[in-house]
């Protein structure tokens, strides 16, 4: 069990973690953990939020930052799910990724795009980007590696599909 606080009172129920460990620190912690609150199956709360710690033990919000990083209402989505950070050593920068659903069709994925946001000190993030669609995709992982973003992600199998589903491979 891991005493995360979310950004909703008392319904410290978190999904879809994602962290970094830097080793040593980076602006003052080790490490560093993307995750959506997702109290009782309530997709609309699963909004991407930043925790971080320098033992793994103590999770806390960086001082100065209010989570959510992004919210639903930001850009009309139902809900924003599946956060992942990555690290571009290169420029200092941490990025985070996350998916959105257009609508609220879950059988068949629905409508969702992958949205990014960056910070260059974990507590300040831009205005978001839309980086692709993911329809009929989901749980995206994402590295930065010999200059170009690498991403996998589950195709999930559709109703009359007889596949156990996919897994999709994109570079860029």
């Amino acid at each position: 069990y891991l005493p995360i606080e979310t950004y909703i009172d008392g319904k410290n129920q978190v999904t879809h973690p994602s962290a970094i460990d830097f080793d040593s620190t980076w602006n003052g912690y080790r490490y560093w953990l993307a995750y959506t609150p997702y109290p009782y199956g309530v997709g609309g709360e699963e909004n991407p939020s930043l925790a971080v710690s320098n033992d793994l033990k103590v999770w806390d919000t960086p001082d100065g930052l209010y989570n959510p990083i992004a919210n639903n209402e930001e850009v009309n989505c139902d809900e924003l799910k599946d956060s992942h950070l990555v690290y571009r050593s290169d420029i200092n920068r941490l990025e985070m990724w996350y998916m959105g659903r257009l609508n609220s069709i879950i059988k068949s994925g629905g409508d969702l795009l992958l949205f990014r946001k960056y910070s260059y000190d974990g507590i300040n993030w831009s205005e978001y980007e839309i980086m692709r669609t993911m329809n009929g995709t989901t749980s995206p992982s994402i590295i930065f590696e010999d200059g170009k973003y690498k991403l996998w992600s589950i195709v999930a199998s559709q109703n009359n599909d007889t596949t156990n589903g996919q897994l999709l491979y994109a570079e860029s």
